[in-house]
C-alpha cells in the first residue's frame, strides 16, 4: 500500500514538472538577461547562460550618474510609465470584468445548474448533485387583496408567504430546525422590499411572537394595528437578522 502511496506521488510530482517549469521560466530568464552584456543579449542563437556574467546592467541602473550611456537614465520614468498603465489596465478589467459577473448572475439561464453538495448522513460524509433553481410555489398569490389566510395582499407588507413544507426546504436548502413561513413573493416598491425581504427567505417571528404556518404569521399581522411598525426576525441564506417593516396606509385585510 506504502509503495504504491510513494509511485502516486513520484508520478503526481513528475506531472506537474513541466507546470512548475513554464511558471518558473520567465523568471530564470529575465535574471539571466540581466547578467548578460548587451552583445550577448541580441546574440543568435540565444544564450540561456550567459559567458561572461555581470552585474553591470544593476550598476547602469541604481547608479546612473555611473553609467557609460544615458539609456539606464531612462529606467525610473520607464518604470513609473509601467506602472501608471498597468494600474489603469487593471483598474479597467476588474470594472468591466464586476459588471459581466453581475450580468451572469442576473442572467435567468433556462438550464438547470447542479452543484455538488457535501452532506453527512448516518455519520458518513456523502456527496449529492443538486440542481439550483428559483423557488417558486404556486399556492400563493400575492396580489390578492382578499385572499385566504395563507394567502398574503400587497396591501399593507407587499409579500405572499408560504408553509414551509418539505418541498420548500428542499428547493431552498434551509435547515430542518428552521420553523417558520416562506417568503413566497415580494411586490417591487412595497414595504417588504424596503426591509429587505426577499422570496426565500423565512420569517421565524413576527413582534417576537414566533411563527410556524403561513396563517399564523398573517393572523399576527393583521392583529397589529394599522400604522404600527411590524418586527420580523427573518432566516436569509443561513443568517438571522431582525427587520422592520413599515406598513403603508392603505387598510386592507391582507399583507
Amino acid at each position: 500500500m506504502s509503495y504504491r502511496k510513494s509511485f502516486r506521488k513520484l508520478f503526481l510530482f513528475l506531472l506537474t514538472l513541466p507546470v512548475y517549469f513554464f511558471i518558473f521560466f520567465p523568471l530564470l530568464w529575465l535574471f539571466s538577461a540581466s547578467l548578460s552584456t548587451q552583445v550577448e543579449l541580441f546574440t543568435v542563437p540565444p544564450h540561456w547562460i550567459p559567458d561572461h556574467p555581470t552585474f553591470q546592467n544593476y550598476l547602469d541602473i541604481f547608479f546612473p550618474s555611473l553609467a557609460a550611456s544615458s539609456v539606464p537614465r531612462t529606467f525610473a520614468t520607464a518604470l513609473l510609465n509601467s506602472i501608471k498603465i498597468a494600474s489603469a489596465v487593471t483598474i479597467i478589467c476588474i470594472f468591466i470584468g464586476s459588471l459581466a459577473a453581475y450580468a451572469l448572475v442576473r442572467i435567468p439561464f433556462k438550464f438547470n445548474r447542479t452543484i455538488q453538495l457535501g452532506i453527512i448522513r448516518d455519520g458518513k460524509p456523502m456527496q449529492m448533485g443538486v440542481k439550483v433553481g428559483e423557488y417558486h410555489k404556486s399556492g400563493t398569490e400575492a396580489a390578492a387583496n382578499d385572499g385566504g389566510p395563507k394567502q398574503g395582499n400587497t396591501g399593507r407588507l407587499g409579500l405572499a408567504v408560504d408553509d414551509l413544507d418539505q418541498d420548500a426546504r428542499q428547493q431552498l436548502q434551509i435547515p430542518g430546525d428552521v420553523k417558520g413561513a416562506a417568503v413566497a413573493q415580494v411586490r417591487p416598491g412595497s414595504p417588504a422590499e424596503d426591509a429587505g425581504l426577499q422570496p426565500g427567505d423565512v420569517v421565524l417571528e413576527v413582534n417576537r411572537k414566533p411563527v410556524t404556518s403561513a396563517e399564523q404569521f398573517a393572523n399576527i399581522v393583521r392583529s397589529t394595528p394599522a400604522g404600527k411598525d411590524i418586527l420580523l426576525l427573518v432566516w436569509s441564506k443561513g443568517n438571522n437578522s431582525y427587520r422592520v417593516v413599515h406598513p403603508s396606509s392603505a387598510s386592507n385585510r391582507g399583507m
